[in-house]
């Protein structure tokens, strides 16, 4: 399985200086047209409530228990 090149843009608090968005981006080689497109956001995508420890904390445990939830982070 071919793995799409991608590139992550972090979104920053300018007071606290901590992440508060993770948008990810796909380059498609495949297509007919190859650019980069938008996929998804990290705490949207993965239903986190935030970027803080606790919310990978809670989701690591989500991916160990929900299989379909595995698959997803691992094709992503």
């Amino acid at each position: 399985m071919a793995i799409n090149p991608s590139f992550r843009m972090y979104e920053i608090d300018e007071e606290t200086m901590l992440p508060v968005k993770v948008h990810t981006y796909v380059f498609d080689h495949k297509e007919e047209n190859p650019q980069w497109k938008w996929h998804h956001e990290l705490t949207e995508y993965y239903l986190m409530q935030d970027l803080s420890p606790s919310s990978f904390d809670n989701l690591s445990d989500r991916i160990l228990y929900d299989e379909d939830l595995a698959i997803k982070y691992h094709n992503t």
